[in-house]
């Protein structure tokens, strides 16, 4: 056999043993990125889901939240919010300043939601008060003008698009308070999608020659966090950079959370989230006490949303008095009532409406109102009556006191100078 043949046999041989293992090696190392990127896609899920595992140890809270949002044209709104709630009730008192770029009158409101506060604490039912909108519109007439307390049905709620502000902004879930990039107050309406938000912007983009991952382990405001950066790019230049920095010495809590979409100058943003959390020694749960969310598009401010939380106390009973409707101060005597519930009957069985009044204890009739008023009224007279009787004659035994006092005074005088001329 020539040189040539058995050269150019092994050269074939030898490219296709090179071939093979190299595909092998492709194969084998493709399979080790593949596993890699399960693992560490496995872990990622695992630091959120120990996160999400703190917070749902919180069953009862109390707290005050006071919080600002400003937005790019200047508008801007601020909320002092104390908060109670255990796994059947839930109170939120809320004193809200709007304030307008072009207007220099701020326009202030109130507004109390609670669940578990009316009828002894009866859980099937909502009551509601606001004053947003008192003389905001054109017709001080109109009934929406005018602040009312209602009572529904929770499932009532649920299905009536004008009272979706329950559930939208009062209905808060105060165990992920500051958790998501969105929806600093998730409540039950957008906690699924918040959280599927979330979900997609961080794990679920987690794919094999596609992301870029890695997790790294760095100081942020003074704690040890775990770092994750999920990199995902796109045609033409585009790429979506998600930063996680997670304390698992905290609960496992989010920190920080910067997300950035850049390489298409009209879609470009960016968002950041900072949290601070803080060790509630009675029971021994991390939780936020402030953030600072903050969104720019294509560079530019877009929104802000700062918060503190203070006066907590979670997982211990909260007293009775913080459920009973006479201890909600928001709510005016004189208030009308109405009465939306289909499961409770209204007292005093039915009414036209507008006949409920509230009169800082309890839901009456308008009638009974008037009497009531009548009778304090009435009372109230014979109490300044009496008081004014009371008065003339404190004056008058003043005065004769006085008078008793000179006339004594000028005998003794009297008397004394006699003595005096006798000796």
């Amino acid at each position: 056999m020539k040189c040539y043949h058995f050269c150019s046999m092994f050269f074939w041989i030898s490219l296709y043993v090179f071939g093979f293992s190299l595909l092998f090696c492709e194969r084998a190392f493709s399979q080790e990125v593949q596993s890699k990127k399960h693992e560490t896609k496995e872990h990622i899920e695992d630091l959120l889901r120990k996160g999400f595992a703190n917070r749902d140890l919180i069953k009862t809270g109390q707290m005050v939240i006071t919080s600002r949002l400003m937005e790019a044209g200047g508008n801007s709104r601020s909320h002092e919010i104390s908060l109670a709630f255990d796994e059947e009730r839930h109170r939120v008192d809320r004193r809200s300043v709007d304030m307008y770029r072009d207007t220099t009158q701020n326009m202030p409101y109130d507004e109390v939601s609670c669940i578990g506060c009316y009828s002894n604490g009866d859980t099937q039912l909502l009551l509601q008060y606001s004053n947003q909108f008192v003389g905001r519109r054109e017709h001080a007439d109109d009934l929406l003008s005018q602040a009312v307390m209602s009572i529904y049905d929770l499932e009532q709620i649920e299905h009536d698009e004008w009272n979706n502000r329950w559930t939208e902004e009062l209905g808060f879930i105060p165990q992920y308070l500051a958790y998501f990039s969105t929806d600093r107050f998730p409540t039950k309406k957008t906690l699924e999608y918040a959280k599927g938000l979330f979900l997609s912007t961080t794990i679920d983009r987690i794919r094999p020659g596609t992301v870029d991952v890695t997790i790294t382990e760095e100081t942020h405001k003074g704690t040890l966090c775990k770092r994750i950066t999920i990199e995902s790019k796109y045609s033409g230049g585009a790429a979506a950079i998600t930063n996680l920095w997670i304390a698992e010495s905290q609960g496992y809590s989010l920190r920080k959370h910067h997300f950035q979409f850049t390489g298409r100058e009209s879609r470009d943003y960016d968002e950041l989230l900072e949290v601070d959390v803080t060790f509630d020694n009675d029971s021994e749960i991390w939780f936020p006490s402030a953030w600072h969310y903050e969104r720019n598009d294509g560079g530019n401010f877009s929104i802000s949303h700062t918060g503190t939380i203070r006066n907590v106390i979670l997982n211990r009973p909260i007293p009775e008095r913080v459920f009973d409707i006479k201890n909600i101060e928001i709510i005016p005597k004189g208030v009308m009532v109405f009465w939306h519930s289909t499961l409770v009957p209204p007292p005093h069985g039915a009414q036209p409406t507008g006949e409920l009044l509230w009169d800082g204890t309890d839901i009456i009739t308008r009638k009974m109102y008037s009497q009531n008023m009548l009778a304090q009224m009435i009372e109230k007279s014979k109490s300044e009556r009496v008081a004014r009787i009371t008065k003339v004659l404190l004056i008058n035994a003043i005065a004769i006191g006085i008078i008793v006092a000179i006339v004594s005074l000028r005998y003794y005088l009297r008397l004394k100078k006699l003595n005096s001329t006798d000796d």
